[in-house]
């Protein structure tokens, strides 16, 4: 009967456990906790876009271990019409390892393809990890659409207080 009383206890310590790691994991993943700097806010909420299809000319892009070096050339596949193949490649590089680099590039895709608010989901993510320059934005032709959005203005101003926040970091490198 002792242990009938343990075991309730045990399952209760290891709840608060998982529920306390899952809140610390959240947080050191939320783009705001960035170095300890106050970051702004993301102004625009956009949920976050379907996820694209792991599977690319046979291969399984969870796993594949040549992902982040074809991403690297996503570029280059999307100038040769591969378009979709570079946003795929692109995508999942991002979803195995979130700190790299890559979001402005896939909003890059998606602002090209057309898809206004899922550039800006992805425009808005690589303002935390990146950094966005707003001028830059308005002048590439790619975004377009982006910057004749009714939602510019709010994305111009938190563009620029996350390219401040972001300089302040160590993840800002100059090149």
């Amino acid at each position: 009967s002792s242990q009938a009383v343990r075991k309730p206890a045990l399952l209760m310590n290891s709840s608060l456990i998982l529920f306390f790691l899952s809140c610390c994991c959240a947080l050191a993943r939320s783009p705001q906790n960035i170095d300890g700097l106050v970051w702004p806010t993301e102004p625009v909420s956009i949920h976050d876009p379907l996820a694209m299809s792991p599977i690319l000319d046979g291969r399984d892009l969870r796993v594949d271990p040549n992902v982040f070096r074809d991403a690297r050339e996503a570029e280059t596949l999307a100038i040769n019409g591969q378009l979709k193949s570079a946003t795929q490649l692109t995508y999942w590089a991002i979803q195995r390892k979130p700190e790299s680099y890559g979001y402005f590039e896939l909003a890059t895709f998606f602002a090209f393809a057309g898809e206004t608010s899922t550039a800006i989901y992805w425009l808005q993510k690589a303002a935390f990890f990146e950094g966005v320059d707003a001028q830059g934005v308005e002048q590439n032709v790619n975004f377009k659409s982006v910057a004749n959005d009714a939602r510019w203005p709010q994305l111009r101003t938190f563009f620029n207080a996350a390219q401040s926040a972001w300089q302040s970091s160590r993840h800002h490198t100059e090149s």
